[in-house]
């Protein structure tokens, strides 16, 4: 808003921006990456292998690698496992959850029960 006295305020300013970084945001999609310090001082030529097998649990890539030795190679969640693949049921078969989905799409692309794992949250397929 523009006053003819003052001219544009602070806040409008600040609205204007905030929106502005919100219609970028939006239109990306962010990859994050995480740095792995390898010690605690900060000293070149240094690594603290208990410090650096702490991060990497706790950032989640311990069990990353143990899913991705197993060969499960797509590990998506529930619900956009059901929006990318629910399409390829009967519409009377739809609605009848995340293990019914699996076992039709099993019987249709000739894939084992072992090939697909069903987690809390996510589902998990072996690659061949």
């Amino acid at each position: 808003r523009r006053s003819a006295l003052r001219g544009v305020s602070v806040a409008s300013q600040f609205r204007s921006s905030l929106q502005s970084l919100v219609t970028d945001l939006e239109k990306t999609q962010p990859h994050y990456i995480r740095c792995i310090k390898p010690n605690l001082s900060k000293t070149p030529n240094s690594f603290d292998s208990g410090e650096v097998l702490r991060q990497l649990r706790y950032a989640g890539m311990m069990e990353t690698i143990r899913i991705r030795r197993e060969g499960y190679a797509l590990r998506e969640n529930h619900e956009s496992f059901n929006n990318r693949f629910h399409l390829l049921l009967h519409p009377s078969e739809q609605g009848e959850g995340i293990a019914h989905l699996v076992k039709v799409l099993s019987n249709r692309l000739n894939v084992t029960d072992a090939d697909w794992q069903i987690g809390h949250s996510k589902i998990f397929l072996k690659r061949e």
